[in-house]
């Protein structure tokens, strides 16, 4: 393993190119993702913890505090979805060209167009497009996790205090935002500085204190990401080994599942949340051949940067793609698209040093061809996920607006702000209803059931059901099956004394 220091300048193409590609990205993301499509579930959490005019719903233990933080420079001030989306599109466009942009100096003077060509190809799948302008902390765990591989890199090739100061908030931003998936990426860089700090040999400039100086940096950037999602730990469960002990429950516990790589799998174009995960077909096929095709690409881009003399700086990447990977291909009993954005962002660098190669690097008269190959898959591959991306905002908008009727049909009944929701899908439709949501059970337990009941007795409280199995709780309470919904079966329970004490607010003279 040679590390080699470099200290070529920034290509000024190479630059305009990856700028070029974020903004084509915030551009993509605003034509295909309409701003008006309203919040998901996850989104509803972490926005209601820093809105104004909603209570915050149940913060669960596996969450983190960073996307709240991201979104409360305009959610803080209004509630308008439009707003937030636009913010976010701009802010991931930014993010990805900050993510990949100390790439650029760490892989040299020689191709460094692959970098903003590893920008569009992780920028380009359909599962990045749809988050980029959602509250949810993925793909910026992506963007951190790139950034710290990449000043990571450029540390090693052209030392300074800056690149070590980029690992440091690099590290912290991603723990900020997840610390779980952090500590996966932390793993392979921590284990590379060491072995550089044990054998300095191996450098062009041998040097012990460049690989100790970014342990150190990254432990401080680490710990110092994590200290909110530390102290609310001690304050809410306890302690650390509590709050990861209830973060293991609510995701049904980490431990070897060899069926996890096929959840993902089929996961790879929906739905957005396979729990459980009983899919047995898939609806790209197209979309599964680009997944399964991912580890050779990536196994042909170390062998190429093994001849340009990148190998170091592409097992680096490939490394902490599939550390942040393991979790999620191995651990986990259910599966998302969402889960993989860090892995495809950092093995989206070693894929684009072989595509790289294949369009340029090929001699002789086939280079016109490998050419023509490069063009059409990249083509294919855009347009495959561009596709999917249509289906699956077009699903979305069709299940978002079902939570807008909800919520519009509880207001015929008199459930109005202030107000109580509780049971199934009690979260986004209080959202969207405008009340609190709190659950007696689950993995969003807030509430006691006296308490409910006694909540029930103060202001308007409805209990959502899913067919006619009203909690125990509310066996007494009355029914109101609701229509013009997809799902026949979605019940309201409303309690005896609704009528008397709060149906009238449901009028327009009502408080």
């Amino acid at each position: 393993m040679m590390i080699e220091y470099r200290n070529g300048a920034v290509s000024r193409g190479a630059a305009l190119a990856l700028i070029a590609v974020a903004a084509a990205y915030t551009a993509a993301q605003l034509a295909s993702v309409p701003p008006r499509l309203g919040l998901g579930w996850d989104e509803i959490v972490y926005v209601t913890q820093v809105g104004r005019e909603i209570p915050a719903s149940y913060f669960s233990a596996p969450r983190a505090r960073g996307t709240s933080y991201l979104v409360a420079p305009i959610t803080l001030f209004t509630s308008s979805t439009v707003l937030l989306r636009c913010y976010l599109s701009v802010l991931s466009g930014i993010g990805l060209a900050a993510a990949y942009w100390p790439w650029l100096r760490a892989v040299g003077p020689v191709r460094q167009w692959l970098v903003p060509l590893a920008a569009l190809l992780l920028s380009g799948l359909w599962i990045v497009q749809f988050y980029g302008p959602a509250a949810m902390p993925n793909h910026y765990v992506a963007f951190g996790a790139v950034a710290a591989a990449g000043w990571f890199c450029r540390y090693l090739s052209t030392g300074g205090r800056g690149a070590l100061a980029g690992v440091a908030v690099a590290l912290a931003f991603t723990a900020l935002m997840r610390p779980p998936d952090a500590v996966w990426l932390a793993f392979p860089l921590g284990a590379a500085a060491l072995f550089l700090a044990l054998r300095p040999a191996v450098t062009a400039q041998p040097s012990r204190g460049r690989p100790l100086a970014l342990l150190a940096a990254g432990g401080v950037g680490l710990v110092a990401g994590a200290v909110p999602w530390v102290l609310e730990a001690y304050q809410r469960w306890g302690g650390i080994g509590q709050r990861l002990h209830a973060a293991a429950a609510v995701q049904d516990g980490l431990r070897p599942n060899l069926s996890a790589f096929g959840m993902q799998l089929r996961a790879v174009d929906g739905p957005m949340l396979c729990r459980p995960c009983t899919a047995d077909t898939l609806h790209s096929p197209l979309l599964a051949l680009w997944w399964l095709a991912l580890p050779l690409a990536v196994t042909a881009g170390l062998a190429v940067a093994r001849l340009t003399g990148r190998l170091s700086l592409m097992l680096v990447a490939a490394a902490c793609g599939v550390s942040t990977a393991v979790p999620y291909l191995f651990l986990m009993t259910y599966a998302a698209p969402r889960f993989l954005i860090p892995a495809y962002a950092l093995l989206a660098l070693p894929s684009a040093e072989a595509i790289a190669w294949l369009a340029v690097g090929v001699p002789g008269r086939w280079r016109a061809v490998s050419m023509a190959f490069v063009a059409t898959g990249l083509a294919v591959f855009l347009l495959g996920h561009h596709l999917m991306l249509a289906r699956m905002v077009d699903r979305q908008l069709a299940a978002r607006q079902n939570w807008v009727r909800i919520a519009a049909q509880l207001k015929t009944l008199g459930i109005v702000p202030p107000c109580t929701l509780s049971g199934y899908q009690a979260i986004p439709v209080a959202w969207y209803a405008r009340c609190d949501a709190e659950d007696v059970a689950g993995n969003n337990e807030s509430i006691t059931v006296e308490a409910l009941l006694e909540r029930a007795r103060q202001q308007p409280t409805a209990i959502l059901a899913h067919g006619h199995h009203p909690p125990p709780h509310a066996r007494d309470w009355t029914p109101h099956l609701l229509s013009s919904l997809p799902a026949k079966d979605y019940v309201v329970y409303l309690p005896p004394w609704h009528g008397q004490r709060f149906a009238q607010w449901s009028t327009p003279g009502g408080p």
